[in-house]
């Protein structure tokens, strides 16, 4: 049996925007996406007011937004952008 719980899925807009992502930064995304192969509510998870089965998390300077999808056990990423870091 897989360790993963959950699938991952991407819309086609955040398909298209994951390409969009640095070399240098894709360990950053490929961390912060990674919670979502073991649980359909990462720690610090928040629902999305008015989405239903919709959160939003940070992680690794990403704040994901993603879709569960139960009967499916399935966690699709519809939008995510890179936070700004103060230094």
């Amino acid at each position: 049996m897989s360790k993963h719980q959950w699938n991952v899925s991407f819309s086609p807009v955040a398909v298209r925007d994951k390409y969009k992502i640095a070399r240098g930064e894709a360990a950053l995304f490929r961390d912060a996406v990674a919670v979502l192969y073991e649980s359909s509510q990462p720690e610090g998870a928040m629902a999305i007011a008015g989405a239903p089965n919709t959160f939003e998390y940070a992680r690794s300077e990403y704040l994901i937004a993603y879709e569960v999808i139960v009967d499916q056990r399935t966690n699709r990423i519809i939008h995510f952008e890179r936070q700004q870091t103060t230094e």
